[in-house]
């Protein structure tokens, strides 16, 4: 047999694939699948909301929305008005609208929740006038070198207070809250009983408080919670007809101010929870013992109470009426054959004091009731508008 020969036209020669190593590989499936982890989520919707007015007062007060002790958003009082927008996910919250100006009362609206986009607060300031301001002063206090604190609304008013060597103090001075109370003065020093005084009602003027602290020699006791709702609950614990400690609950837990007692056990008058909105719960002749006691309490929501408005002799025909409060919208209703009826809402309380009701007609003046009383149920507003000076 004759060997066949090999020429250049019948050699052949068969590519392979040579796969990519691995450690080419990994990196690019790793950033692939980030990118499409990505472009998958979810985007996250922002809302845009205002608080604004048209009837404030004075000019140039300053008007600050605050979340953890700062400022997140302000705006100058200009012409009676001033406007705040932002944006933010649904339904945000601040701890406090304020408007301040030197030399009048400040303005603080407490915890805020904007529910609508466009919310609406008046903020009218009150200047500073001798019969609302106060300070409070001793004249024979012990020890020296006890360290004085006042708070009101949770705020301390003053640091670096103390009794000195004459047994003395005096007070910076303050503007007056509208309930002419403050929540809270305490004395305290180190290996001293403390003297605490509640809900005190003060004058215009100086205000004499005096307190002779004890060296510690008794037993101690405190009372704490660790699974109680809802959020800032009072806790107020009483002896011998006394408040003699306090506390709030927050992330469910609370503790109390410390007292003292001779004995190793005493029976308390009664422990009582409150909060605005729920239902009071009050535990008498308890038995507290030396040290820690505890006592957990869950309120229930108290049945709110329904409010509506109505007019029975109202004009123009088509008058647009809004209920605000705390800056939410509550209701509203148009002027039908002289009457209206505005929708209804709901309060703990069976009384209630709405911020403003407005009424409002294209060419005509726009009427705006503040600080509005109102009681559950039906409540009568009448209102004509006059037309508007061209």
């Amino acid at each position: 047999m004759k060997k066949k020969k090999f020429t250049k036209k019948n050699i052949c020669f068969k590519a392979r694939k040579i796969p990519p190593p691995k450690q080419v590989l990994y990196p690019f499936i790793i950033l692939l699948a980030i990118s499409i982890f990505f472009q998958c989520q979810p985007k996250v919707e922002k809302n845009y909301y205002t608080i604004s007015s048209e009837h404030s007062s004075p000019e140039g007060t300053k008007v600050s929305l605050w979340k953890n002790e700062a400022i997140q958003y302000s705006d100058i009082v200009q012409d009676s008005s001033y406007s705040i927008g932002f944006e933010s996910d649904a339904f945000p919250s601040f701890d406090s609208l304020t408007g301040t100006k030197t030399d009048y009362i400040p303005y603080n609206s407490g915890s805020i929740t904007f529910q609508y986009h466009n919310s609406t607060i008046d903020i009218n300031l009150e200047p500073f006038t001798e019969d609302k301001l106060f300070s409070f002063y001793g004249d024979s206090c012990t020890p020296a070198g006890a360290a004085i604190k006042i708070y009101d609304d949770g705020r301390l008013f003053e640091e670096n207070l103390y009794v000195n060597e004459s047994g003395s103090y005096q007070s910076q001075i303050f503007y007056m809250p509208d309930d002419q109370t403050i929540d809270s003065v305490n004395f305290s020093k180190q290996d001293y009983v403390d003297a605490n005084f509640y809900e005190i009602k003060v004058d215009s003027g100086a205000n004499l408080l005096n307190a002779q602290l004890k060296i510690i020699s008794n037993y101690r006791y405190y009372l704490s919670g660790a699974e109680s709702s809802p959020e800032s609950t009072q806790v107020k614990v009483y002896y011998d007809a006394a408040l003699i400690a306090s506390a709030q609950v927050k992330n469910h837990t609370y503790i109390t101010d410390y007292w003292y007692n001779p004995e190793n056990t005493m029976y308390l008058d009664s422990i009582v929870y409150t909060r605005e909105g729920y239902d009071k719960a009050k535990f008498e002749n308890i038995c507290a013992t030396e040290g820690q006691n505890y006592l957990d309490v869950n309120l229930n929501k108290t049945e709110a109470y329904t409010f509506w408005l109505y007019g029975t002799d109202c004009s123009p025909e088509g008058t647009y009426i809004e209920v605000w409060h705390k800056g939410q919208y509550l209701a509203y209703a148009y002027v039908d054959d002289a009457t209206y009826q505005t929708g209804t809402w709901s309060n703990a309380d069976s009384t209630m004091t709405i911020d403003s009701i407005r009424f409002m007609h294209e060419g005509y003046q726009k009427q705006v009731h503040t600080n509005f009383m109102v009681k559950a149920g039906k409540n009568l507003l009448n209102v004509q508008l006059s037309q508007a000076k061209k």
